[in-house]
């Protein structure tokens, strides 16, 4: 399995220079950034606020996180796109989905990028989710020291011949993961696939850059996590730590979320309809310029405080690609709602919210606005 996970790091970064030479013709590059005190992932937000004069236009409060996660936004402020879509962003940056929902709660963001943490966003604060735009899959993964006998233990459940660990091997260790978000969820499903509950191992709460060093310093049996840090962990530590699952593996589904609070739906439904379509285009133009994406996703990472080296980078917009509109209409077409559905009943058999909640799938989750904007 090491000699698998070296060769799949090795080919993931030829894959990535391949498709880096193949697209050196271009030359389109972000425009400037505009003015603002970098976050430093803290849970207060920064607020760097689109250029040009857009005063008369009606403002959306987005919130984003100084992540991956929020590239095609990045890109939209980056080239002041949000004018021609009709409004202005006020943009709020927080460190993780924790801060962004309690922020939500005090009524401070109209729309916001979010990952699994949309579970707290629907059911605490009524929230709804209008939409998926990143295929996130393969950007998480559940990481263990090479040498411990988790590594060693193949083959426990052959419906997932790829996981690491057994029963025996796992029960009673230290797992490092931001609980409520979407490394947790794929903590569940491997532990799930080898006939254990959370209950079988100890859960240490850490947001994921101080789990990383934790890791690091040799804190804990078990890391799971997401983007950049598992991108790190597959460069960094290629020859001490292993894969023992993520949601390729575990046959899972992964989007990044698009939320909004109720009040704006009720009253600036057009202009998230319009945030959508700006996201959308953002996510068209990139899938097509792979320099323009590592581009525009460093330079996101650098006016946050948070630098990646280039081989990082190509890796996570390779692992991650953003669904094009053509992607998102099959899509809703499609199985829209499967994946939230998913994390949802996994939050209920993880009792961190109650099954009586399941109705609110079908309430606050809605593709409408999606429509609206593809149809645009």
């Amino acid at each position: 399995m090491k000699k698998t996970f070296k060769r799949l790091s090795a080919l993931l970064l030829a894959f990535a220079m391949v498709l880096a030479l193949a697209s050196c013709g271009g030359d389109t590059k972000p425009s400037a950034a505009p003015t603002k005190e970098p976050s430093q992932a803290s849970g207060e937000p920064s607020t760097p606020t689109g250029g040009g004069s857009t005063e008369d236009l009606p403002v959306l409060r987005v919130s984003l996180h100084p992540a991956y996660i929020s590239t095609p936004v990045a890109y939209a402020i980056f080239n002041d796109m949000a004018k021609d879509y009709g409004f202005q962003m006020d943009v709020q940056v927080y460190a993780s989905g924790a801060p962004q929902n309690e922020a939500l709660g005090s009524g401070l963001w109209d729309v916001g990028v979010i990952g699994g943490a949309f579970v707290t966003s629907v059911n605490t604060y009524n929230a709804y989710v209008i939409g998926d735009f990143i295929d996130g899959r393969e950007g998480n993964a559940i990481f263990v020291r090479a040498d411990s006998d988790i590594a060693k233990a193949t083959g426990s459940n052959p419906t997932y011949p790829d996981i690491l660990g057994s029963a025996d091997t796992v029960r009673g260790k230290t797992l490092i993961t931001n609980l409520g978000t979407t490394g947790h969820v794929q903590v569940q499903k491997w532990l799930e696939a080898l006939g254990l509950t959370e209950d079988d191992i100890k859960i240490v709460q850490m947001d994921y850059a101080a789990g990383y060093q934790a890791f690091i310093s040799g804190e804990g049996d078990i890391l799971a996590t997401i983007g950049p840090y598992s991108t790190k962990a597959l460069i960094e530590h290629a020859d001490d730590w292993v894969v023992a699952g993520g949601f390729i593996s575990l046959d899972l589904m992964q989007y990044e979320d698009v939320v909004c609070s109720a009040d704006a739906l009720e009253n600036k439904r057009d202009l998230l309809v319009s945030f959508l379509r700006m996201v959308m285009d953002a996510n068209d133009i990139l899938a097509k310029d792979f320099e323009l994406h590592v581009s525009t996703y460093s330079k996101w990472m650098t006016e946050n405080g948070k630098e990646v080296d280039e081989a990082e980078a190509r890796m996570e917009c390779t692992q991650k690609p953003l669904m094009t509109s053509e992607q998102i209409q099959e899509l809703i077409n499609g199985n829209f709602g499967e994946y939230e559905k998913m994390v949802w009943e996994m939050s209920i058999e993880a009792g961190s919210i109650g099954a009586d909640t399941i109705s609110k799938l079908d309430s606050n989750v809605i593709p409408d606005l999606m429509r609206e904007a593809l149809a645009r």
